[in-house]
């Protein structure tokens, strides 16, 4: 949410003046902004931007925007404790990010009537910007999209850009802490009038088969839960031992011979953000409209298969099914003290 407007919104100022307040870093993809406003440079047009920020990056950015013949036209200003009351003299602003959390600076910027450029990126500002409306989306890392974004809010009659600032600032209204609130309200009370109690079956689960195939480990489970007609889902999961990793993935079911089998596929790239050595134990949890159960699998009559795409399954001494990164030492029936 946002507290209050980052600065007074002036129906019009100079159309060329744009401005970013971000971290110089990697995330941030700045260099396709100034690569951005290079490309509309060359075009005829003379859009600015003064850049608040600090970061690791500042000199190898500063050298980009030299060579990109970018010094009179980008201004570095550092860190600055009010940079966000830029805003209300800047006519435009650029998100050029690899991703965000939920870009507050987006909200800032049009609360004070600054039109927002963003990449469509995970996560915000297609949620925030209606294109076209209060601001301009553009598909995520097309530089020269970025740069045809710049050149019409250049291009734009002041009657559009005053009409699009009003847009904006009505828009960052819907982000106060009081309408906020009332949609935590309004969720919350939903829930609450929803929740159902569930109630915990026991749960076995033996493995039948793991293998390998081009990008993941493929796992085929023997579920025995009793009576449980009323499976809505079954997912195999994966915890960290030091509760660094996290994560799960949608089993299919089906029936074997008379055995309920889960079968579920864990992708490789799904684990590519888990610290190498990390160990991980697998989980198979079920889902039903009245009832839940969590188990670990059982491995120990399955041979588990040489480690591939950096996934070396192995069988606990407790018997149990775990996970981790291989090493020179990880063999194909490696044991740990944990159950």
């Amino acid at each position: 949410m946002l507290i209050e407007p980052a600065a007074r919104a002036r129906p019009e100022r100079h159309r060329s003046d744009g401005a970013v307040v971000a971290r110089l870093v990697h995330q941030k993809r700045l260099d396709h902004a100034l690569q951005a406003l290079s490309i509309v440079r060359s075009q005829g047009h003379n859009p600015t931007m003064d850049i608040f920020g600090t970061g690791p990056l500042e000199g190898e950015l500063s050298a980009l925007s030299e060579r990109l013949g970018l010094t009179d036209a980008v201004r570095w200003n550092g860190y600055d404790a009010r940079a966000k009351e830029i805003f209300g003299t800047a006519s435009y602003t650029l998100i050029s990010s690899h991703y965000e959390g939920h870009p507050v600076a987006i909200l800032e910027a049009m609360s004070a009537g600054c039109i927002p450029i963003s990449y469509d990126i995970e996560y915000g500002p297609g949620d925030i910007i209606t294109d076209g409306i209060d601001g301009i989306l553009v598909s995520d890392g097309n530089v020269e999209a970025l740069a045809a974004a710049i050149s019409r809010v250049q291009t734009m009659s002041a009657t559009e850009r005053k009409r699009m600032r009003r847009a904006a600032v009505r828009r960052a209204r819907q982000y106060s802490p009081r309408v906020i609130a009332d949609h935590w309200f309004n969720h919350i009370a939903l829930a609450r009038n929803d929740k159902k109690t569930l109630r915990r079956i026991d749960v076995h689960a033996s493995l039948m088969d793991l293998s390998f195939d081009a990008d993941g480990m493929l796992i085929e489970i023997d579920i025995n839960a009793g009576r449980t007609p009323d499976i809505d889902f079954v997912m195999v999961g994966w915890i960290g031992r030091n509760r660094d990793a996290y994560g799960r993935t949608e089993a299919r079911l089906t029936v074997t011979s008379g055995k309920l089998v889960a079968i579920a596929h864990i992708q490789a790239e799904k684990l590519s953000a888990i610290k190498a050595l990390s160990v991980m134990d697998i989980f198979l949890d079920i889902h039903g409209v009245e009832s839940w159960g969590r188990t670990r699998v059982a491995s120990e009559s399955v041979i588990i298969p040489t480690p591939l795409h950096g996934m070396a399954p192995y069988t606990t001494v407790g018997g149990n099914l775990s996970m981790k990164y291989p090493t020179a030492e990880t063999g194909s029936s490696t044991s740990s003290t944990s159950p």
